[in-house]
């Protein structure tokens, strides 16, 4: 794909997506996870100072859309694409589509109601010893070396007591491997539906324990917490039996007195994870009832996950959002996390540009200062007096 090509596509898709939210009454549109250049393309660019982690490769043309530019097919399924997208936007503006009502009282859709963009935190590791050129960590010790000596003999510390103490071992199962565990998806499944319980059981409790009527608490608890059960063992099975099997990681719990031979009913805890390009994205951790082992959620979302990226030479890990304080003290380091927004309602709309205006300011500052306090081996920042080059690109 041509970037000039790409970038147009970036806002047919979006202008598209606006058009279809005033048509059909929907209150927003929203872009998540998407990159630098894609939130530009999108929403314009945003003055930011450059406060990338020292690095010798680019990663900013990751993302959902970025593709190689040696195929030799891209430029025509570029441009059959994009005539797709201009069919749509014709088809809605000829047909009267527009002129559908909207809650605020627009009566047709306008396009200089741009995306608004935001710039929040999260917590990455890397895979750069800053201490020896940027180089990949040559193992877990290495990467411990790298932390002072009171920190790394906590981590020793806490890495014992799960591993020795509590006799726990974690497995990696990934992609065509997990098929060969019969019930593995089924347990996974359950590890993950059981901090939905844990939480349920958290809520009634609040609910019971503050009101003192335990019917009213209870109905309104357990109504909120069946909502954060967005997946299905339906979906897991189906993702199992899918081409994308082969992105899926699955950090495995047991007791070494199950010996070396693994079974899916021998794991009480475990992470469910993707890897894709390089990247290990940490996602849903769980533990079954009465099985907790202290410190175990660090052991099995931390560090025998960033055993697995150094082992296998991935240069990223993404554990999601949360637990600022508990990531940076384990060499995660902040990061800006890109994505655009477009709010129907005019009211609305200017609170939350307000909004997103001061955390901007505020989480690059934060960033910039834990970027200078990088636990691992002092300061990540990479300075550079200059604004952020998309700055002045147009939207």
């Amino acid at each position: 794909y041509d970037s000039s090509e790409i970038q147009q596509l970036r806002t047919y898709v979006g202008t598209f997506l606006k058009q279809l939210a005033v048509c059909n009454k929907i209150s927003s549109v929203h872009f998540n996870f998407v990159t630098d250049e894609e939130a530009t393309d999108l929403s314009g660019g945003c003055t930011l100072p450059t406060m990338t982690i020292q690095t010798d490769d680019d990663d900013s043309n990751q993302g959902s859309t970025s593709s190689s530019s040696s195929d030799n097919n891209s430029s025509s399924s570029s441009s059959s694409l994009q005539h797709q997208v201009k069919s749509m936007l014709e088809n809605f503006q000829t047909n009267g589509h527009h002129h559908n009502h909207h809650p605020s009282g627009q009566t047709s859709y306008q396009d200089n109601d741009t995306f608004l963009r935001r710039a929040s935190l999260q917590y990455q590791w890397t895979n750069q010893n800053i201490m020896n050129n940027n180089q990949p960590y040559r193992s877990f010790d290495d990467y411990l070396q790298c932390f002072k000596s009171k920190r790394r003999i906590k981590i020793k510390r806490e890495r014992s007591k799960v591993l020795q103490d509590e006799h726990v071992r974690v497995d990696v199962v990934k992609g065509q491997d997990i098929l060969k565990h019969d019930g593995l998806v089924e347990r996974m499944f359950e590890i993950y539906r059981s901090t939905i319980d844990n939480h349920k059981m958290i809520f009634e409790s609040l609910g019971t324990g503050s009101s003192g009527s335990s019917s009213t608490g209870n109905s309104k608890a357990t109504t909120k917490t069946r909502k954060n059960q967005y997946l299905t063992l339906d979906f897991f099975q189906l993702l199992a039996q899918s081409d994308f099997r082969r992105h899926l990681c699955f950090m495995c719990a047991r007791s070494k007195a199950s010996g070396d031979e693994f079974k899916a009913e021998d794991v009480f805890a475990g992470t469910f994870n993707i890897v894709k390009a390089g990247v290990f994205y940490g996602r849903y951790w769980g533990c079954l009832p009465g099985r907790e082992v202290k410190n175990l959620h660090f052991e099995t979302c931390y560090w025998s996950a960033i055993e697995y990226c150094i082992r296998n030479g991935l240069k990223r890990m993404e554990p999601g959002a949360g637990g600022g304080d508990y990531k940076w003290a384990r060499g995660f380091d902040a990061a800006l996390i890109h994505s655009t927004h477009y709010i129907g309602n005019p009211g609305l709309r200017r609170a939350v540009s307000q909004f997103l205006e001061y955390e901007i300011e505020n989480n690059v500052e934060v960033t910039e200062k834990l970027l200078t306090r990088s636990v691992v081996g002092g300061s990540r920042l990479r300075t550079n007096n200059h604004k952020n080059s998309n700055s002045n690109k147009k939207s």
